[in-house]
């Protein structure tokens, strides 16, 4: 997605939307992570994942993995795991992800089954959003995750 889309339609991520909208004056310019405070993401502590990309994006360091973010996983990311140690085979593809969402930079998300305990039965909905270095760089990725339900609205199924 455009840096500048508009999010309003991301359900169960309004909140984050609006914290992330706050915290730049243009939506196509990523806020600077800094500006982010531990405290603004309450009740997202579990669901988050702080990605930093200082150099090629198989580098990446998973810097903070909350524990439902680890758990849906199965474990098969973890708190200080570089991109470059992912093994998953339904993760192969992790680090070209990002490394299109930081240079670009835009929008993430993904919205289907995650590997968890050798099988694909977790439906989830995952929103990356890119932010800024102390030098004005896109070198960090701001993600949150939450599980869907057969009550959400939308097919998740076929995404």
């Amino acid at each position: 997605m455009e840096m500048n889309e508009d999010l309003s339609s991301l359900e169960g991520f309004e909140g984050i939307v609006d914290l992330y909208r706050s915290k730049s004056t243009d939506p196509r310019i990523p806020p600077f992570k800094a500006d982010f405070h531990f405290q603004e993401l309450a009740g997202w502590h579990a669901f988050f994942n702080l990605m930093h990309f200082p150099g090629a994006p198989e580098d990446g360091e998973i810097r903070i993995l909350g524990e439902e973010y680890r758990r849906l996983f199965s474990g098969v990311l973890w708190q200080g795991m570089h991109l470059s140690e992912v093994d998953h085979p339904k993760l192969v593809n992790l680090s070209s992800y990002c490394a299109r969402l930081i240079r670009t930079p835009c929008i993430g998300r993904f919205v289907g089954f995650l590997p968890h305990n050798g099988r694909e039965h977790i439906a989830a909905d995952i929103l990356d959003l890119p932010a800024r270095d102390e030098h004005g760089n896109v070198t960090y990725l701001l993600s949150f995750i939450r599980v869907l339900t057969p009550d959400d609205d939308g097919d998740f199924a076929a995404h």
